[in-house]
């Protein structure tokens, strides 16, 4: 049988009243009574039902944390500690979802932590566009979106600096003589994508070069690796000097062509990437990188939660969080 507040009240040699007091923490107690208390639920083993406290309170005490199964998996682990840190302090439960970074996907991950009663929700949303998301406007449900924003009042927000991030990137190319630097991102709708391109063309227009849309690879989403031909299209044919992968997906593909073809880096090529992996410093030569705060962005993301909780009606919130340039052998 499992040991109910009766059983631990009777051994404390208090009412089910107090007991549920120190449960609920609502009214005060003698500490010698909680004391005593304390020691019937060690004594007995006693664990507080979840699911009862919830009927009562109208909170489940759970957070739902919906993430893309394609991003790296030290990303994810990152994200995840922040976040896990931050709600574990405060005595919140994570539920994970893991997407295929499609639309489809990420609303049946949102209806099933609708039906668990989540009293939060943390998501890295498939793209920019809020068409896909109107239906769950109207739950009422906290929202917090991660590296991605989407159009409208739906939630608050936090990201990297992914303007800035590019832009230090490219500017940083410029400055060692490069002039004829390519870019290759992804075709996703994502705040996160066009704020990239946006720090590319902008460190290029700032230092007086001409954008040429030839040397822009866009490659469709879910397409992980990138034939011969495109990047000899992009590599190959337009006399470039320096790249920036601004999708990290596309490393390898990038590596790969670029050893197949006896092109040195960064004698003939030089290259910096959009997100840093622990594998990059493994490379001959080390790889140049932008690194994004992913442990304080799931940080931030669990405070926002917590906040929009306990304030539903405050102004949406976005925050952007730096990044650092960190430069390699491959420049």
């Amino acid at each position: 049988m499992p040991i109910t507040i009766d059983d631990v009240a009777k051994m404390a040699g208090v009412s089910k009243a107090t007991v549920s007091n120190v449960l609920t923490g609502k009214k005060f107690v003698n500490p010698d009574t909680v004391e005593r208390i304390n020691d019937a639920f060690r004594s007995l083993n006693f664990r507080p039902n979840a699911i009862a406290k919830s009927l009562r309170t109208k909170k489940t005490k759970t957070i739902g944390v919906i993430l893309p199964l394609s991003w790296g998996d030290s990303h994810l682990t990152d994200i995840i500690q922040g976040i896990r840190t931050v709600l574990q302090a405060e005595d919140y439960y994570l539920i994970l979802g893991s997407t295929k970074d499609t639309q489809e996907d990420e609303l049946y991950h949102i209806d099933r932590m609708y039906a668990h009663n989540v009293d939060g929700l943390i998501i890295i949303p498939n793209n920019s566009e809020n068409d896909y998301l109107a239906p769950t406007r109207g739950t009422g449900i906290p929202t917090v979106f991660m590296d991605r924003n989407v159009k409208g009042d739906y939630g608050d927000c936090v990201m990297s600096d992914n303007f800035r991030g590019a832009y230090e990137a490219v500017a940083a190319l410029i400055e060692r003589g490069h002039t004829k630097i390519g870019m290759i991102t992804c075709t996703l709708k994502a705040t996160t994508i066009l704020d990239r391109t946006r720090g590319y063309k902008g460190a290029l227009d700032e230092a007086g070069l001409t954008v040429d849309e030839s040397r822009i690879l866009n490659i469709e989403p879910g397409q992980d690796e990138i034939s011969a031909q495109l990047l000899r299209n992009i590599i190959g044919d337009r006399e470039m000097t320096a790249l920036f992968i601004a999708y990290g997906t596309y490393v390898e593909s990038v590596l790969s062509y670029i050893k197949k073809n006896a092109i040195r880096i960064p004698q003939d090529l030089a290259i910096i990437a959009f997100d840093d992996f622990l594998r990059y410093t493994l490379m001959n030569p080390t790889l140049s990188a932008v690194k994004q705060p992913m442990f304080e962005i799931g940080v931030k993301a669990a405070q926002l939660i917590l906040a929009r909780i306990t304030n539903p009606d405050k102004p949406f919130e976005t925050c952007y969080l730096s990044t650092k340039l960190i430069l390699r052998d491959s420049i």
